[in-house]
């Protein structure tokens, strides 16, 4: 082999090296944004987002270990495919909130960004990846096999510890009085249309207790069942009334109810939904 050759595919290798690394770090950038609004979450509102928040951390704790990978360069033509077809997906779901007119893609926290630029970004480091690809070398299975099995004991402990049953356990564990059954989807909707869901919250104490205030704002009513007693052990199931109003997407509306119980004055539930453009 010649030293121009030689050199060659150095740079190559090099040019490969810088671009894995800058592609995961927009990964890791965009999962820091996202984890500070989760952290910061503490008020009611109208949160534009496409997935169910279990859903949204199991796309979080992926983007992370996607994005870590690519940076290592450990097993690199696999971090690079995987990096490959991870931006190919966020690429999908952009056009998917673009077609349905979604004013902010959610990719970056609270950071609004249009999906059109969040689709310019995708597309941008797919093609960079593309550009400057590994030179393919034999990889042994051994080390093929570690990464994918750590990824998937990732996705397995996510998808257990974001269950339900895992869910009233951690409520259990943080010393909480009282817990909302997951995230109550209300559908498609018109733009300021009202609607009632039912959500169900459960006491997880051995006593009684009293929610006695709740949420009464223009995006979200939770305050027509009060007051009521949750009974020792016991759950109930109340009704919470939404508005359909901001832009067309999808949404998700955090409400607040006051309880009586010690040490957790208020307990907090979401509901899911998305307004439908005029003439769907």
């Amino acid at each position: 082999m010649s030293y121009g050759v030689e050199f060659n595919i150095m740079n190559r290798a090099i040019l490969c090296v810088w671009a894995m690394r800058l592609c995961g770090a927009v990964l890791l950038v965009a999962v820091a944004l996202k984890v500070q609004m989760v952290a910061s979450v503490n008020g009611v509102g109208q949160s534009l987002t496409m997935l169910s928040p279990r859903v949204q951390l199991l796309g979080i704790e992926f983007e992370a270990l996607v994005g870590v990978w690519l940076i290592s360069g450990y097993a690199r033509n696999m971090a690079w495919l995987a990096g490959v077809l991870l931006f190919s997906a966020l690429a999908a779901v952009s056009i998917y909130l673009i077609a349905f007119g979604q004013a902010s893609c959610g990719c970056f926290g609270r950071v609004e960004v249009s999906p059109w630029a969040s689709l310019t970004l995708d597309v941008a480091s797919v093609a960079l990846l593309l550009l400057f690809r590994p030179v393919w070398q034999a990889t042994s299975a051994r080390t093929l096999l570690r990464p994918i099995a750590a990824g998937l004991a990732i996705i397995a402990f996510i998808l257990v510890g974001t269950s339900d049953v895992a869910g009233r356990q951690f409520a259990r564990l943080r010393g909480e009085s009282l817990w909302v059954r997951g995230d109550v989807d209300a559908g498609p909707g018109a733009q300021n249309d009202m609607r009632g869901v039912l959500v169900t919250v459960e006491n997880l104490t051995g006593t009684d207790v009293r929610l006695i205030g709740g949420t009464s704002s223009c995006s979200c009513l939770a305050i027509e069942d009060l007051p009521t007693t949750i009974p020792a052990g016991g759950q109930s199931t109340l009704h919470v009334t939404i508005k359909y109003i901001g832009d067309p997407g999808e949404f998700r509306h955090t409400f607040v109810w006051h309880t009586d119980a010690p040490g957790q004055p208020r307990v907090a539930g979401n509901i899911t939904g998305r307004v439908e453009v005029s003439g769907k």
